[in-house]
């Protein structure tokens, strides 16, 4: 397998000259609750450790076993959840491109009852339009370097229905939320957390731009906090936040505003 070249900030690069399975066994351990190993020459073999995916062909083989062994325990439950929640809305299948760019996300989880602490605005709504994907460079064309700062993205408008948190202008009914991802032309660019879809009820959790680069551009939009500030609301009234957990609105969500409140 040819080595890949790495790029700062978690931006990867040519997706398909990567090590797929000792990626994925990477983010599998950190599903489970895995942190990555310290950095010493012991540990570079293990499938944790920070530069495995770019330095191995596969991971060690007890790091499968054990990790085939944990992911296993809480298989049947993530399969539950994620039926659960694509159900309702169509999934589309991957296809080639010519280039692929993945934001790999390392955030911790955030329990539900800190994202408030952590969060600028937070608002219940629905999605109403997703908008086309465009490039966050100066001139919105496709950048002429492989620079890891630029990105695809996407804006998606949402319908607000409430506001638990934050001020709104009086006759503002809706908000931009940017979702890094899309495709332009033969590059996609996606995340490894889920994307919206037009019609979906939500609670968002959100965070000014505060980045340099984008931070001006208008509309005024905002992102989701650390990657996880989506709960999708389902048809049957039972919500699901971006780590696939159901969540009790009333009780994990509505209970945090009425006490600050």
């Amino acid at each position: 397998m040819e080595k890949p070249t790495s790029y700062p900030n978690g931006t990867i690069k040519n997706w398909g000259r990567y090590d797929v399975k000792s990626i994925a066994f990477h983010e599998i351990g950190h599903c489970v609750g895995l942190s990555h190993t310290p950095k010493q020459t012991f540990y570079e073999s293990c499938v944790m450790y920070p530069g495995a995916i770019r330095t191995l062909a596969n991971p060690a083989p007890n790091d499968e076993s054990d990790l085939r062994e944990i992911y296993n325990k809480i298989l049947a439950k993530s399969l539950q959840n994620n039926r659960a929640l694509s159900s309702e809305f169509e999934i589309i299948s991957d296809e080639m491109y010519e280039t692929e760019i993945l934001i790999i996300t390392d955030y911790a989880p955030i329990q539900t009852e800190m994202m408030d602490d952590f969060s600028d605005f937070v608002i219940h709504g629905k999605v109403r339009e997703i908008l086309p994907a465009l490039w966050n460079t100066p001139d919105g064309q496709a950048p002429s370097s492989e620079d890891s700062d630029y990105y695809i993205f996407h804006d998606v408008i949402i319908e607000i229905d409430d506001v638990y948190k934050g001020k709104l202008n009086n006759e503002q009914n809706e908000i931009h939320v940017r979702k890094i991802g899309g495709v332009i032309e033969n590059t996609r660019c996606r995340t490894m957390t889920p994307d919206y879809q037009k019609g979906q009820e939500v609670i968002l959790f959100l965070n000014k731009d505060t980045i340099p680069l984008t931070s001006k551009n208008e509309p005024e939009h905002y992102f989701e906090l650390n990657e996880q500030g989506q709960i999708y609301v389902k048809s049957n009234g039972v919500a699901m936040n971006a780590l696939g957990e159901t969540v009790d609105i009333q009780k994990d969500i509505l209970s945090l505003f009425a006490t600050a409140n």
